[in-house]
């Protein structure tokens, strides 16, 4: 891969120093990690996911090869309180079975001491492992989803939302108590080198309405981005799928540093309201473009996105609208990495990519 041989800094020396205002080499991306990748290099993913001595040589030989951006580690917040997932060969985790949370559940921990659990066992292996790995050259951020999606997860979205009509004080008893289970887990986290980012698609506006969205997820991720912040030393990055155009501001006050913006909105717009205050990240279309289009496709999506949005007040950092499908092919991939150089060189030239 050409990036490979361009990359004139490591990817942590990169995103800090972009951080700082320091001269780089090109752009920091959130073009990272993805099943996808683990296919093109054969990887046995059923091992990958429980296997982590297996799991940190194959993240260092997909370093060394693609030049990850970032590295990942997540807590399972539904599987500690009995939700079920499937993990089917290939494909991304799916919760399989889910679980009541009534009355007594809501009145105690499922976790007290995630440090010494022997259901976090695992992770802790895993992060301790590939920290020393590959931390000093990638910077590591803990995946976690809202206390509103982990809720929807556990109990069941269909369920969770209906609630949030019937009997709101209900949700607002789940929430409080998934929004413990995590400050208590990242809690086990100070001291550490990372950074933490947040998938929070059940906040969705093709889920919940603004009003839905103020009452029911803005207040709890905001309780959680804040100790976030205290433990990681600087902001969360925030992700949420489908369109949020009508909670934009609302977004920003929860506290992010950078809002993931998915492909369903425009990135001009997304800039002209919240660029002045958040870093703006995305979005190649993950479908579209990456799925089903052209290498010459990734290079348009690519430069249309820097026509949009390269002088973002707060920063503008390319990725991807979403989640990559598994199948997407390896030209196309390396098709970014290509892009990234033509128009993401530093400093950033408008010429470029007019």
């Amino acid at each position: 891969m050409a990036t490979k041989l361009r990359d004139q800094m490591t990817p942590k020396e990169r995103v800090l120093a972009w951080e700082e205002g320091r001269p780089i080499d090109r752009v920091p991306s959130k073009f990272s990690y993805s099943p996808a990748l683990l296919k093109f290099e054969g990887v046995d993913t059923k091992r990958y996911g429980t296997d982590n001595a297996y799991k940190i040589a194959t993240e260092v030989k997909i370093y060394e090869k693609y030049r990850t951006e970032e590295l990942a580690a997540g807590f399972s917040v539904p599987g500690l309180y009995g939700a079920t997932y499937a993990n089917p060969e290939g494909g991304h985790a799916y919760i399989l079975e889910t679980v009541p949370l009534e009355g007594d559940d809501l009145k105690h921990p499922v976790i007290t001491d995630p440090k010494t659990d022997p259901r976090l066992a695992p992770f802790w292996e895993y992060l301790d492992g590939i920290l020393e790995a590959l931390g000093d050259k990638v910077p590591l951020r803990v995946m976690m989803e809202g206390p509103i999606t982990q809720a929807g997860r556990t109990i069941g979205v269909e369920k969770l939302l209906k609630k949030t009509l019937r009997d709101p004080e209900y949700v607002h008893a789940v929430l409080e108590h998934i929004l413990q289970t995590q400050l208590t887990l990242i809690s086990a986290l100070e001291g550490y080198d990372i950074g933490f980012q947040i998938m929070d698609p059940v906040s969705s506006g093709d889920v919940l309405s603004p009003e839905n969205y103020r009452a029911f997820a803005k207040p709890y991720l905001t309780r959680l981005f804040t100790e976030m912040t205290r433990i990681a030393g600087k902001k969360p990055y925030l992700h949420i799928c489908g369109h949020t155009e009508k909670v934009l501001h609302d977004i920003v006050e929860t506290g992010p540093a950078a809002f993931s913006v998915d492909n369903a909105l425009d990135l001009a717009e997304v800039k002209r309201e919240i660029g002045d205050k958040v870093t703006v990240i995305g979005n190649v279309h993950p479908t579209a473009t990456m799925l089903l289009g052209t290498p010459e496709d990734v290079d348009a999506d690519l430069k249309k996105c820097f026509q949009k949005a390269w002088d973002s007040p707060k920063g503008y950092i390319p990725g991807y609208g979403c989640g990559l499908p598994v199948p997407t092919p390896k030209e196309n991939v390396d098709a970014v990495y290509d892009a990234l150089w033509k128009y993401g060189r530093w400093p950033l030239n408008p010429e470029n990519f007019s």
